[in-house]
Formats: C-alpha cells, structure tokens, sequence
C-alpha cells in the first residue's frame, strides 16, 4: 500500500470515528434526564425561597393594632403563592387542620429580630435536592431543611425537616391528620 493510500484511509477512519462520536454525543444528549435540574432551576427556587421567607417574616413582624398575631397572608399560602409545595404536601397540610405554628419559623410566637438565612441547594439523590434555611431566633440557631423533588416539571417542596437544639427532629409529612 502506498504512503498516499495510506493517509488516505487514515483520514476517513478519522472522519468516520469523529461523526461516530457526534452521533453518540448528540443522542446522549437527547436522552439526558430531563428531572436534573441545571443551575438556573436551584437558583431560582432558592431565590423563591428566601423571598417567601422575607414576606413572612416581615408579616410576622408587624402585627395589627399591638395584637400577638400574624398580620397578612398564612404562611402555607405564602409557600404555595411561591410554587414551593408540591400538591401532595399542599393536600397534607390542609388535611392537618390549622396548623399552630408558621411553616416557615417552625413557630408559634415571633420576634422581629429573628432572622432566616437560606443555604445552597444539595443534592440527595437523582431526583432530589435539599435547601437548609439556617433560623436565628434570639442567638438560638434552629434549622428547616426544605426537601425538593420534580413535580410536573417543576422543582417543589415535598416535606420540610426541623431541627432545634433540645428539641425532638420532625418533619410535616410526619405529622398526622389531628395532630
């Protein structure tokens, strides 16, 4: 075989192998799981987050004429105004009765100087993600760990985790219809 001949086989074997890998790559890519979220998606649900956590605490701080109640919106509308619960969680709620304490506090009495820092998005698996929400109540450090899955393409929360120093660990979904 000669030199020419040789170099050029060379060269389709390379273009053969190079369109092979685009094809691969293309199909991976066409194929890809669409319930992973990019950057963007834990981005704007964190940003959700800390702005639902702004307007309750803010609500929680200015109660009507001196009363010890919270003025505004309940906190479970809030969450859902902010598409941040998922309808099974929504449902559960609503099946508890009222709720005695804020969802987003893990309270039932507030302070206007209590502060909520919310955390990076962390993944806990293929299909979920974990955002912590550090809670300052009066230098006491008490943490919401807000669980996101997929639902109807969008990332919402399916349960929320509180953790207090002192305190037994719970979680909504664990509470029960007359709790």
């Amino acid at each position: 075989m000669t030199q020419s001949k040789l170099l050029s086989l060379l060269c389709k074997s390379l273009v053969t192998f190079a369109f092979g890998m685009g094809v691969l790559l293309g199909a991976q890519a066409a194929f890809a799981d669409s319930s992973t979220p990019n950057g963007a998606d834990m981005a704007q649900v964190k940003q959700e987050l800390q702005k639902a956590y702004e307007i309750d605490i803010a609500q929680m701080s200015a109660p009507p004429s001196g009363e010890n109640t919270p003025a505004g919106k309940d906190p479970v509308d809030i969450a859902a105004e902010h598409h941040l619960l998922s309808s099974k969680l929504h449902k559960h709620l609503g099946n508890i009765g009222g709720l005695d304490f804020d969802i987003f506090l893990n309270a039932q009495d507030w302070d206007k100087k209590w502060t909520a820092q919310v955390g990076e998005p962390a993944r806990k698996g293929k299909n979920r993600y974990e955002i912590p929400v550090s809670l300052n109540r009066d230098g006491k450090i008490c943490t919401a760990t807000w669980q996101f899955v997929r639902e109807q393409g969008a990332w919402v929360a399916d349960d929320i985790r509180y953790e207090e120093p002192g305190e037994k660990t719970f979680t909504l979904n664990s509470l029960q219809e007359g709790d």
